[in-house]
């Protein structure tokens, strides 16, 4: 198990020490989070699942938010979490995988120790090989009552599988898994692999194959404007009220209610969705060195901070820099040309305005 331990990236599990562990706030997702823990407990459901939405909509939240609550019922087997913020070594994710498998299950310790014993060069192999020798193999020898859902963890978690940095990696990935399910010895049912990502048209491509239509099904986070702005208004409602408890005496000469319906409102418009904006407008907000009523009409636009202020959306411009620094060679310049055409129209927009 120190072999392992050497080999695996710890820091990629969902409650790793980098891995921030939001998890949803009470009453938002509450149908996305009921159909996938249906999906989890149910004996005939589809072995993989794949969560996509776009960037900020919450899937690493809602993944953590489940990760939680099968960990502390015993039924999580192993989570990575890819990060574009702490970037991991990718190729380690099977040793990762293997490794809290032999220490959620313990009957697959000694099991997934003999395989390393006996090809110590097991952890430099591809994915495929990996998967089928520290996983499969191991699993398939365990007697058949230690399969049962209800008698052993069985979640398996990989979240942000775009994030991982290369094409042949999340090929790799998700073919090893397809393989391994499809030729399983052991009782394939029994597991179930969670997988989130942004809508790629790789891994769609991958996961439409003939190998996985049979044991996948997809579900898109935020297809639902209603729902979505919903979950984020109650958020929004919610965080306030913890931000007047703790900045009573700076707002006590704000009127109330603050910062009433209207604003709440206009920000759950412009955050269209996407709960990273809810949260990043938040934080800047409750900055203990500042007045939330000038930090909330800095977001609204109303008020200007000085250069030297931290800036309310300086998370996202990083986010979103992350994203078109990856974006892929061939399509840059088709990239370019649509923001920029984005940027002249709205420059048109605002001069015609002003006239």
């Amino acid at each position: 198990m120190d072999t392992l331990y050497k080999y695996s990236e710890t820091n990629a599990a969902w409650d790793g020490r980098d891995h921030d562990q939001t998890t949803c706030h009470p009453n938002t997702r509450v149908n996305v989070l009921d159909d996938l823990c249906q999906w989890a407990e149910h004996p005939n459901s589809a072995q993989v699942l794949w969560l996509r939405g776009f960037v900020g909509i919450g899937k690493t939240t809602v993944a953590t938010t489940l990760a939680k609550k099968y960990a502390s019922e015993g039924r999580l087997a192993a989570t990575f979490f890819f990060s574009s913020q702490n970037p991991q070594e990718v190729h380690r994710i099977i040793p990762t995988l293997a490794y809290q498998l032999a220490t959620s299950i313990p009957q697959l310790k000694n099991r997934i120790c003999q395989v390393y014993n006996k090809d110590p060069s097991i952890m430099e192999k591809g994915f495929d090989t990996q998967i089928h020798v520290l996983i499969a193999e191991p699993l398939g020898s365990l007697p058949m009552s230690i399969h049962t859902p209800k008698k052993t963890p069985n979640i398996v978690i990989i979240d942000g599988l775009d994030e991982s940095r290369g094409l042949p990696i999340v090929d790799g990935i998700l073919h090893g898994i397809g393989s391994m399910v499809n030729t399983a010895t052991f009782d394939a049912t029994s597991l179930r692999f969670l997988i989130t990502s942004r809508e790629s048209p790789y891994i769609r491509g991958v996961l439409s194959s003939l190998g996985f239509r049979r044991i996948m099904q997809e579900k898109q986070l935020g297809n639902s404007k209603f729902e979505d702005d919903e979950d984020i208004k109650t958020y929004f409602e919610s965080r306030f009220n913890d931000i007047r408890r703790k900045h009573q005496h700076t707002l006590r000469d704000v009127a109330q209610p603050w910062p009433g319906k209207d604003v709440i409102g206009q920000l759950v418009s412009k955050a269209s969705g996407q709960f990273i904006y809810a949260s990043t407008v938040l934080r800047f907000i409750d900055d203990q060195h500042g007045r939330p009523e000038e930090l909330l009409d800095n977001v609204l636009g109303i008020h200007t901070l000085p250069s030297n202020h931290p800036q309310a959306f300086s998370q996202l411009d990083d986010l979103y820099h992350h994203i078109l620094q990856n974006t892929p060679s061939h399509m840059r310049d088709l990239l370019l040309n649509v923001l920029g055409g984005l940027v002249a129209g709205r420059t048109r927009r605002d001069t015609h305005t002003q006239k």
